[in-house]
């Protein structure tokens, strides 16, 4: 929830936004909010949406209108001498996105314009906030990570919507310290949310991304793992041209893998996708299949050696426990 990536603040900061309309996926909306300390960014940046919209502000109130993510870009501002209310920082940042249709409009799709806002910070080196896991999220990655250690390599994970599978598994990622992530999926949109939560967040500031469909992948990855450098690789498992090429450098890479099937009961237990995923996976590599139903179908021709499960309403228990302590303190 991106509403507890930032919190109230002593000081002054700037924060650029982006939002769109769900009835519009080709176009999204990039803008500022300079907040005063003491102020919610979140809501600071709520408020300067619906001012924007002027008349349409029916929009806002029924949830057509979606604010997707915010950044404290405070450092980068000042760097710039434009850590002011009226400097239209926004408009400094748009100039490199690119795909400008007006004013505060891109044509872009929403999550295609915050990945190259990512970008830009992660260029300019602009601090990242860092994620909280959930406890549902905190106790399931402990559990992964000491069966690694104990040696299971087959993980079944068959976790609720609205789990945040991403940035558990990134996190897995990141404890297990394993050199290369692969993350497949037959569902091409799985990559982007990976990729945003990648560049979102401080934890994961030290993995690189290469997505294997990009002609020099192989010269990446290879300059990677030699620099000692994780690398979390995106290999889509639709049987289109070159996929068995990727498949075959990543089984003969000399380093173990860590490769996680998104979606997994989708497209992925299919005979050729599976037999094509099944030669890539070396005995020293750990696969972790993630589900959300059908965990049956995802791991049918697979030996699970471990398998979690958490449930939606296992998700609220959660949150009610933590609005009880919070409410004792």
């Amino acid at each position: 929830m991106i509403e507890s990536i930032y919190t109230t603040s002593n000081l002054n900061r700037m924060f650029v936004y982006a939002w769109s309309e769900e009835t519009n996926e080709k176009e999204s909306k990039f803008g500022q909010r300079f907040v005063f300390a003491g102020q919610d960014p979140y809501e600071e940046c709520l408020k300067r949406i619906r001012e924007s919209i002027g008349v349409r502000k029916d929009l806002f109130d029924d949830g057509t209108i979606q604010l997707s993510m915010i950044w404290d870009v405070t450092e980068l501002a000042d760097k710039n001498n434009m850590m002011n209310k009226k400097s239209k920082f926004d408009d400094f940042l748009r100039n490199r996105i690119g795909f400008v249709k007006q004013n505060e409009v891109h044509k872009l799709n929403i999550e295609i314009l915050i990945d190259k806002v990512n970008e830009i910070l992660r260029k300019e080196k602009q601090p990242r906030p860092e994620v909280k896991l959930s406890t549902a999220q905190f106790n399931d990655a402990v559990s992964v990570i000491n069966q690694i250690n104990k040696g299971k390599c087959r993980i079944l994970a068959e976790l609720t919507a609205r789990y945040g599978k991403t940035i558990w598994s990134s996190a897995i990622a990141v404890e297990s310290g394993i050199p290369v992530v692969v993350v497949s999926s037959y569902v091409l949109t799985s990559f982007t949310s990976f990729k945003n939560d990648i560049r979102k967040y401080k934890q994961f500031q030290e993995i690189e991304i290469v997505d294997s469909q990009e002609k020099d992948y192989q010269m990446k990855i290879n300059q990677f793992v030699e620099e000692g450098i994780q690398v979390m690789v995106f290999l889509s498992l639709r049987n289109g041209s070159g996929r068995n090429e990727r498949i075959k450098y990543l089984n003969h890479l000399d380093v173990q893998k860590l490769i996680f099937v998104d979606e997994a009961d989708y497209g992925a237990h299919q005979k050729k996708q599976f037999e094509a995923l099944k030669s890539m996976v070396n005995d020293n590599d750990v696969l972790i299949l993630m589900t959300g139903t059908n965990s049956d179908r995802a791991s049918s021709d697979w030996e699970i050696d471990f398998m979690i499960s958490t449930t939606y309403f296992e998700l609220l228990v959660n949150k009610k426990e933590s609005m009880d302590l919070m409410e004792q303190k």
